[in-house]
Parts: structure tokens; C-alpha cells; sequence
């Protein structure tokens, strides 16, 4: 495992922009199957973004999960059951298995010299449920009574409809699949597959004006190795209705949380023609605590053309180039912020972020930069820039 996250450092990655503000909040409880974490030698849970982190070990170990740290990648490692999810320090990546990615909304980071990962997904990807009480402001985790390994590819049997839905005089006969590996949320996602094709069914039985008595509806599933599952139901091989789902946690994906995924699928070749490519550099104290930390994306495009070398070079050039440029600018100031506050920060002062996102329209990518740099003591800065790049001949148009 730790050997496939070496090889994966440079592979692409989708990462959500972080804040740097982060606080201990002593009002928030863990409990696990019921029973209460103690933080009472440990670093309480922090609050970014909204999320919840944790010291590695104090939850998971709770949870009967072996818990590893690779100090020469800074690596953290969770595994339950045969299911193993991972994230390194400053990434929001998180790699379940041997070839699934999710996004986190925060990123692992090291606070007060303890190491701090999101609690949410990280336990929901080794097949955990987890829920929040707001009153008594406790997170809740539940394990799994069993596990095992995600598999590479998803396995499914077609299920027949009955011919009882009879609105009008019409009936509808149709196929769902029926997720028979045996992982993680296969019971989830099988409950919500089959709780939004019934929706679906209902729906066109309520609107259905055509002259026909008896439909029948087709199912096309598709699916790849990065955790996505998605599923074409068809009327006379007419598209009526399609979803995708998350294989590792069983959840309906939304259109828009599916970048969220290395290699979106798509209808033609189950690839995507780019993907997203991460550049990280920090700078850090003798304790090896980061002071400043600069994050660049930058699409690479897989489309073959006599100038797309040319034009991942230059991407990749000028969002390494502003990184540096950033650890540069603010590195001593950033030194001298952290020192003089005694290793009392909770989150890394100087932050320099660049996120990548591309919408594809044809043959024509746009590509839109949002870059946030946040400085301590001063108000966060956020700029975008947009152009454009014809696919066919590897150039920017605009």
C-alpha cells in the first residue's frame, strides 16, 4: 500500500480549496458504537470548514482500525476490515483501496505536533456511518459489522420489475441492478438505486401521454475504477433517466460533486480527456511544523494533437512557477509570523491555493483558475481567470 502511494504522488488529483482558520472546540464529542472518545491526553477535535478533525489514532484505534503513519511521505493510513483509505498531510485526496479516490473538504494537517485528519470521510470510506447530534454537538461513528475489499470493478445482476405499476392502463416492466459484490455500502447502494429507479417509474407512469399500454425499461450499467457507478435506463433505447453513485460509500453522486472523482466518466470511453494534476511545496520549521504552503492545479490533457505536449508544459510551468513564487515572496515572513506566536497556531499562517476546473464543450476546454492566497493578519484574496484551449490543435484561443 505504501508503495502504490509513493507512485500516486504524482498521479492527478481534484482537491477542494481549504481554509487555513482552524479551532479546537471543546464542546464537540466523538463517541464510537456508543461509547465516548477521550481526548484528555490528546489534541481536542478541530472545527474547519465545518468539518471535523481528529487526532489519528485516538478514533480509529477506538474503532479497531490498524492506524499507520509513513513519516517519509507523510502519509496517514486507515484500515478496517480488508477496506484501507488514505490521505497525506496538506492533501485533501484520499485513496481507498487500490485505485479509488474521494476529495475531502479539509485537508490532514499537523496541529500542536499531533496529527489531524477529517473524521467524516475518512470513516464513511472504511465503511463507517457516521451522524452529527447538534444538541449535545456529538459525532457519532458506527462501524460496519463487516467489510471487504472494494473491488476494482462492480458486479451486478439485473432485477425484473413486476407489471404491477398501473396508473392509466399503462404498465412498465424494468430492470435495475443489484450490486452482488460484497464491500463496503454494496447494501446502501443497492436501497438507493432501487428507491430512485421506483421514483423515476412512478413519474413517468404519472406523465405518460403515449398511446402505448405496456413500457418496458433497459438499463445500462457503466461503470470504472475510480468509485463511480453510473446507470442509463431507457424507454425504446430513449435516455429517460440516469444517476451515479459512489461505489465505497453507496451515496447518490450530484452532477456537481462528481469532479470530486479522478476520472469523471464519460459516454464515449468510460475516460476523461484531462485530468488534474497537483503541484505542492511548503516550507517548514526544525520540529518539521509548516509555516507556509503554496498549492497549484493544473489540467494535463490526454487528447492527441502535434502541440498537447507543448501546451501541458506551459500549464504545468506557470502554476509550479506561481507557487514557487509565493514560497518566495512571504517565506520569511511567514517564518517570522510562526515563531512569534510559539508554535501556538493551529493552522499554517501563509497559504498559497490555485484550483483547476475545466468545462468541456466539444472539441473547446475552459479552463477557470480560482486562486486564493490567505496571509496572517489579513483578509483572505480571491481572483479567477478563465481561457480557453481547442483540444484539436493544443492551442489557448482565448
Amino acid at each position: 500500500m505504501k508503495k502504490l502511494f509513493s507512485l500516486l504522488l504524482s498521479a492527478a488529483a481534484i482537491i477542494s480549496v481549504f481554509s487555513v482558520h482552524a479551532f479546537a472546540d471543546d464542546s464537540i464529542n466523538v463517541t464510537v458504537n456508543g461509547e465516548s472518545v477521550s481526548f484528555a491526553r490528546d489534541q481536542r477535535p478541530v472545527i474547519q470548514n465545518g468539518r471535523v478533525l481528529v487526532p489519528l489514532r485516538a478514533v480509529f484505534e477506538k474503532m479497531g482500525a490498524d492506524v499507520k503513519w509513513f513519516e517519509d511521505i507523510k502519509l496517514c493510513e486507515v484500515t478496517y476490515g480488508q477496506v484501507t483509505a488514505g490521505i497525506e498531510i496538506g492533501s485533501t485526496k484520499v485513496t481507498v483501496g487500490d485505485g479509488s479516490y474521494v476529495t475531502s473538504d479539509v485537508a490532514a494537517q499537523i496541529i500542536n505536533g499531533r496529527t489531524m485528519i477529517p473524521l467524516r470521510v475518512i470513516s464513511e470510506c472504511i465503511g463507517a456511518v457516521v451522524d452529527w447530534d447538534n444538541v449535545t454537538k456529538t459525532v457519532a461513528v458506527t462501524t460496519p459489522e463487516t467489510l471487504t475489499q472494494a473491488p476494482d470493478t462492480v458486479e451486478y445482476e439485473i432485477n425484473m420489475g413486476g407489471g404491477n405499476n398501473i396508473t392509466k392502463g399503462l404498465s412498465i416492466d424494468y430492470e435495475y441492478p443489484g450490486i452482488s459484490s460484497k464491500y463496503t455500502m454494496a447494501n446502501r447502494l443497492n436501497e438507493n438505486i432501487q428507491n430512485d429507479i421506483f421514483e423515476a417509474v412512478d413519474k413517468t407512469l404519472d406523465e405518460y401521454e403515449g398511446d402505448k399500454k405496456e413500457l418496458y425499461v433497459k438499463c445500462n450499467v457503466v461503470y470504472n475504477n475510480s468509485g463511480l457507478i453510473n446507470i442509463h435506463y431507457l424507454i425504446d433505447d430513449e435516455l429517460f433517466y440516469e444517476a451515479t453513485y459512489g461505489i465505497i460509500n453507496g451515496n447518490r453522486i450530484e452532477d456537481e460533486d462528481v469532479k470530486n472523482y479522478i476520472f469523471p466518466l464519460t459516454e464515449e470511453n468510460n475516460e476523461s480527456p484531462y485530468y488534474i494534476e497537483t503541484y505542492s511545496t511548503t516550507m517548514h520549521d526544525a520540529n518539521g511544523n509548516d509555516y507556509i504552503t503554496a498549492t497549484a492545479e493544473y489540467p494535463v490533457f490526454n487528447t492527441v494533437s502535434h502541440d498537447v505536449e507543448k501546451l501541458n508544459t506551459l500549464l504545468e510551468n506557470t502554476a509550479t512557477g506561481a507557487a514557487e513564487n509565493f514560497i518566495g515572496s512571504y517565506g520569511e515572513e511567514a517564518k517570522k509570523a510562526y515563531e512569534d506566536a510559539h508554535g501556538k497556531m493551529s493552522a499554517i499562517p501563509y497559504s498559497y491555493y490555485q484550483r483547476a476546473t475545466v468545462v468541456l464543450d466539444g472539441d473547446i476546454a475552459e479552463v477557470t483558475e480560482t486562486i486564493t492566497e490567505s496571509q496572517y493578519n489579513k483578509d483572505d484574496t480571491k481572483t479567477d481567470k478563465t481561457y480557453k484551449i481547442d483540444l484539436t490543435t493544443g492551442e489557448i484561443i482565448s
